[in-house]
């Protein structure tokens, strides 16, 4: 059900255009995506919810749990942030290799923001960004914001000039954090990556350690000698590849040792264990 926001007379509202329902108040806490809606005489901005159906966020990277508490005070000290003259904005920058766990910490981030402040998280993947959020801010000025742009590299690409508009422009950021993500970081240019008020912190998120491992195999209930043996052969693998090698080693029953060297190897090819060429 896309939400529209529409300025009227009396002031501004939210349409829910499946059941046509109407009212004043707050867009719901949640994700959205960005749409443009035709209505023939012009287009209004659209707000398209996002439910996921991924693995549950994992509460198991103490860095991943340290962004969130600063999230947290960032959006607690707001007076701080005034009192001092600052815009009340935030900018962070997940990198690290592909599978360690980016989009892991963006989902426990998300959730977070929206179950403790009832915040909205937007993503920013298209242009005209900044017009939608205009409409939101003159529907909830004072509604806290969560902006996602996941592979920030690809959107730089096309879209720079947007962001540099929304981070440098003449719009009073409030209430406002960005968290982008790389798999490149050198990708990322030096004046987006290293100037403060753009980006205010790189966050490298690695290979799991021993114990952040542990905790992940305990998060899906192995326990005992089975989550340390699996943790103490998996030194190195991404937190994607630790979810496979659980699933091969578990629902699979493959061998662990064969798995992992299949996956330190990144060679997702399963031999036929018949060793029968026509299987």
């Amino acid at each position: 059900m896309i939400t529209i926001l529409n300025k009227t007379a009396e002031g501004w509202l939210y349409h829910q255009k499946v059941d046509d329902s109407r009212g004043q108040g707050k867009l719901p806490a949640g994700i959205y995506k960005l749409e443009w809606i035709d209505i023939g005489s012009g287009y209004l901005y659209g707000f398209d919810p996002v439910t996921s159906d991924n693995d549950k966020p994992l509460e198991v990277d103490s860095q991943a749990l340290n962004l969130v508490k600063e999230i947290d005070t960032f959006f607690k000290r707001e007076d701080v942030f005034k009192k001092f003259g600052f815009s009340h904005k935030r900018g962070y920058l997940l990198h690290g290799p592909p599978g360690c766990g980016k989009s892991c910490t963006l989902r426990l981030l998300q959730k977070h923001f929206i179950e403790k402040f009832d915040g909205i998280v937007l993503l920013w993947d298209k242009n005209d960004f900044e017009d939608h959020l205009d409409s939101l801010r003159n529907f909830e000025p004072n509604r806290p914001v969560m902006v996602v742009c996941e592979d920030i590299d690809g959107v730089l690409e096309k879209f720079e000039k947007n962001i540099l508009e929304i981070l440098d422009g003449q719009r009073a950021l409030n209430k406002f954090v960005l968290v982008a993500t790389t798999n490149y970081l050198e990708k990322v240019p030096s004046r987006i990556k290293d100037r403060p008020s753009r980006i205010d912190r790189l966050v490298e998120i690695g290979a799991p350690d021993l114990g952040t491992r542990l905790k992940y195999l305990h998060s899906l209930g192995i326990d005992g000698m089975s989550a340390e043996k699996l943790a103490e052969t998996s030194n190195g693998l991404s937190i994607a590849k630790l979810k496979e090698l659980v699933i091969a080693t578990v629902c699979f029953e493959e061998p662990v040792d064969e798995v992992v060297k299949r996956l330190i190897n990144a060679d997702m090819t399963v031999k036929n264990q018949d060793n029968d060429p026509e299987g």
